[in-house]
């Protein structure tokens, strides 16, 4: 896939309709569907028209809400799960959770090499551009829903997420040094205050 749309849940998100119209391939990041912690996603009419003819790729952390999936599921293209864990190996190594895969083995190294130089990944997202990068072999990745915190979510969450927001700033540093070390583009719209001035990063 030369090209792919990963979805965070930010504000960010109502700016959807700027993304290019003809990628068909989307990785969605944690819970789209019905959850203990907010509205659903994939009901919201706006994010439902956009994802209506699209292929799907969910890429979670072990820690979601499944019971509602297959309400989702029902409704949209999923061709793949994932969960943002190893198989084996020094690091997030856990069994995920039934009807899920863990992240392919293409991903492990590139993991590894980033987290010994960054010394943490901050987040699903990132491991979506990992997995976007290094499996599906994309080479330009538009990510939309990425607001490092510094935005309230586009549905509201029942989730205290103060620590997160806390640590935007350190967020953000780490993004930078994150996408620097994938060799691929990057068109990033947000509403956050981010600057990045990578050759391979281009914000919108």
């Amino acid at each position: 896939m030369e090209r792919i749309i990963i979805l965070g849940r930010g504000e960010s998100l109502k700016r959807i309709d700027e993304l290019p119209n003809d990628i068909d391939t989307v990785i969605l990041v944690n819970e789209w569907w019905p959850c203990k912690y907010g509205k659903s996603y994939g009901d919201d009419s706006m994010l439902e028209n956009f994802l209506k003819d699209k292929k799907i790729i969910l890429a979670c952390t072990p820690c979601i809400d499944i019971g509602n999936l297959s309400l989702f599921e029902k409704k949209f293209n999923v061709i793949e799960k994932y969960m943002n864990v190893f198989k084996s190996g020094k690091r997030r190594v856990s069994k995920p959770k039934k009807d899920w895969k863990h992240f392919p083995c293409t991903t492990q190294k590139i993991f590894n090499d980033i987290y010994d130089k960054l010394g943490i990944i901050y987040g699903s997202l990132f491991m979506a551009c990992i997995l976007a990068h290094c499996h599906y072999k994309s080479k330009h990745i538009y990510i939309i829903g990425l607001d490092f915190y510094e935005k309230d979510y586009y549905l509201n969450q029942n989730y205290n997420y103060e620590q997160e927001k806390s640590e935007s700033e350190k967020i953000k540093k780490n993004a930078v040094r994150f996408f620097k070390e994938l060799d691929c583009q990057f068109y990033i719209y947000t509403l956050a205050n981010f600057e990045c001035d990578n050759e391979n990063v281009f914000l919108k």
